[in-house]
């Protein structure tokens, strides 16, 4: 029994070779490249990358005569071998002093596929450079452990890089924006020495003063340009695209590389183009996946007059974006005329968009157009928010703009994220005649469950308030209120009307604000606002979550008061003002306006029930036009009944909180 159980163990337990094994590397160079191994010197295989470690490289780059290694996928890097895979599992300490030591699977034996090759990069430093170039890249720190980290980005300046491009050989160092290389490879996810303080003379980066915290994100890291010369930058600039529009380019030190776009707008662009011997220009983001090159200046602030965009003021670490908002500074450069976005309108506020530039004019492409990019083109319009519109024709093919991607925050379309301004008409997704992007424009008042007719409108009222639409609550809501939101909308004359609560799924929180407009108000930048949770009916019986309702009539409105006789039962009473149908309250309605509707319509008798969802023939959100009708039973039409009330709500006993009225007639 004893001697089975000893048996199973060694065969399924690590060994370590007592045949002598050749190493080397391949797809790289001296000093990096996929490992491959072979014990007769002539047949090669590779090794499984389960379990590899910095520590194996570590091993590995000894026997190529360095202090260092790190470890690595073949995969990507140097291609995947061909013919056997030798070993797997392999765990050495990093102590041993040849690979052939360190415990491993038996020879030969493995799970494996060559893409899952393993490589290694050998240093004789404790520093190294990653995802740049010899002089170039992330700088990566071998910590107390022998595990290489990420150098933290927080604090990480221009002594911090002296230090490193030091201790790596070089005169001059240079620290780079972070997340000028893009994401750190998910291989590394351990960040080290954050807080990171360097005077600039410390022999290495781990004689520099720092904590064990690091503000860990897959773009936070040290980034350094290392020279023998001084480096300089910016003076140079260049354009990567077709002619006068382009990704941005710029050379420090040797290296062209981008500049960020979390801050770039029209001043910046304007600086670059000129520098390029163009009138002017704008800004407009690449996706980072676009980059060809590293960022090598951060986020730019120019104030539009400088000669060259090295004279800007620019924040060399600071490039600040999310994974979903990683942008690269681009310009449109125009010799006459500034491109300019225009609304070619259907009906007011709703329509095409347009760009005109240097006296040509073109279209949006509605690929990837939506809801955003449309908030971001009419605020630049001068409204307050908009909807998307996709499919509209244009009596050209000419495109300006493809594939925009707006991320909430720009000033103009111009500097979201885009493919370029492609002005061929050849791009597939975008040719033939409807394929043009357009908008429906809001301004900052906005009616919701709206009837309207030739002379007016109703609705509950909505404002655009810090980047939001909020209900308008009923409470305090008032005449001058009333004609500023309908002044908005381009009514001369508001009314506020009677309350209804405000019913919604629990599931969504209903955003409230209290409006007070002043007498002496001329529009909605005159009104204060608040933003409240407790909103409720301004009369009794002060039902929650009561929404202020508005009729927005034009000057020439007249009220032309009409009752439409019923056509079911029950049925709520249908009463007609300015074109628009509406009924009344259930509050206050009883067997005497009952009476007097039915009869009017030729029945004997009216029933009135008090409260009812029964909408009247025809009625989709209807108004509610009044309440407490107060007819005595003997008037000849329902018309007498009306109060002076009807179109004054101040004046009414109450909110209209218990639905509308409902009669049955005989």
């Amino acid at each position: 029994m004893i001697s089975i159980t000893i048996q199973a163990f060694t065969l399924l337990s690590f060994i370590c070779s007592s045949t002598a094994m050749f190493v080397r590397l391949e797809g790289g160079d001296a000093h990096e490249g996929r490992v491959e191994v072979s014990q007769d010197g002539v047949t090669w295989g590779t090794v499984c990358n389960d379990g590899w470690s910095d520590y194996n490289a570590h091993v590995v780059c000894r026997e190529m005569g360095y202090k260092w290694g790190a470890a690595r996928r073949a995969r990507y890097l140097y291609g995947i071998g061909t013919g056997s895979i030798f070993l797997d599992d392999v765990k050495c300490n990093g102590q041993e002093t040849a690979l052939d030591r360190c415990p491993h699977a038996q020879w030969g034996k493995h799970n494996c596929v060559h893409t899952e090759d393993a490589a290694v990069t050998c240093h004789n430093n404790i520093v190294r450079l990653d995802n740049g170039g010899p002089n170039h890249g992330i700088v990566y720190v071998l910590d107390d452990n022998k595990i290489w980290g990420v150098q933290c980005g927080d604090g990480f300046d221009r002594n911090a890089a002296v230090v490193v491009c030091r201790e790596l050989g070089f005169q001059y160092g240079q620290d780079l924006p972070i997340g000028t290389y893009g994401k750190v490879d998910d291989v590394h996810t351990k960040y080290i020495q954050g807080d990171i303080l360097c005077s600039g003379s410390e022999v290495t980066i781990r004689q520099c003063t720092s904590s064990n915290t690091c503000n860990q994100y897959p773009y936070n890291y040290g980034a350094v340009v290392c020279s023998n010369t001084p480096i300089t930058g910016g003076n140079e600039v260049r354009l990567l695209g077709d002619q006068n529009t382009g990704l941005v380019m710029t050379n420090t030190a040797g290296i062209w590389g981008n500049v960020c776009g979390s801050t770039w707008d029209d001043q910046d662009a304007s600086v670059v183009c000129r520098q390029l011997g163009y009138a002017g220009g704008v800004a407009y983001a690449f996706a980072s996946n676009s980059s060809m090159g590293p960022f090598v200046l951060g986020s730019v602030n120019c104030l539009g007059n400088e000669r060259q965009l090295n004279d800007c003021n620019r924040l060399e670490q600071a490039c600040i974006y999310s994974d979903k908002n990683v942008k690269v500074a681009g310009v449109l450069c125009h010799q006459r005329q500034a491109p300019v976005l225009r609304l070619i309108e259907e009906s007011p506020r709703v329509g095409r968009l347009e760009i005109e530039m240097d006296g040509l004019r073109g279209g949006v492409c509605d690929t990837e157009w939506d809801v955003i990019d449309a908030r971001v083109a009419c605020q630049q319009l001068g409204y307050a928010d908009g909807d998307n519109m996709r499919g509209l024709e244009a009596p050209y093919n000419t495109t300006f703009m493809t594939n925009v991607q707006c991320a909430k925050g720009e000033k103009s379309i111009f500097e979201c994220k885009n493919d370029g301004w492609a002005n061929d008409g050849n791009i597939p997704a975008c040719a033939g005649g409807k394929s043009f992007a357009g908008v429906e424009c809001y301004e900052h008042a906005f009616l919701a469950s709206t009837q309207s007719s030739d002379t007016g409108t109703t609705g509950s009222a909505l404002v655009f308030h810090k980047e939001r639409w909020y209900h308008v609550c009923d409470q305090e809501f008032g005449p001058k209120d009333a004609e500023m939101v309908c002044k908005e909308l381009g009514f001369p004359i508001g009314v506020p009307l009677i309350s209804e609560p405000l019913t919604v799924d629990n599931k969504f929180r209903i955003f409230f604000l209290q409006m007070n407009c002043s007498e002496n108000a001329t529009s909605l930048s005159n009104c204060q606002f608040t933003e409240t949770s407790n909103c409720r009916s301004s009369v009794a019986p002060y039902f929650p979550a009561a929404y202020a309702s508005v009729l927005c009539l034009q000057a020439n409105a007249r009220p032309d008061v009409q009752v439409h006789p019923p056509t079911t039962f029950p049925s709520s009473p249908v009463m007609q003002m300015y074109g628009i149908n509406g009924t009344l309250c259930a509050k206050g309605w009883d067997y005497r306006d009952a009476r007097v509707y039915c009869r009017q319509f030729g029945y004997r008798m009216g029933f009135g029930i008090p409260t009812s969802t029964t909408q009247g023939a025809n009625l989709n959100n209807p108004v509610v036009w009044m309440t407490d009708a107060g007819c005595t039973g003997w008037e000849i039409d329902f018309r007498q009944c009306i109060r002076a009330s009807v179109l004054d709500k101040t004046k009414a006993s109450g909110a209209c909180a218990g639905g509308m009225a409902s009669v049955y007639c005989i």
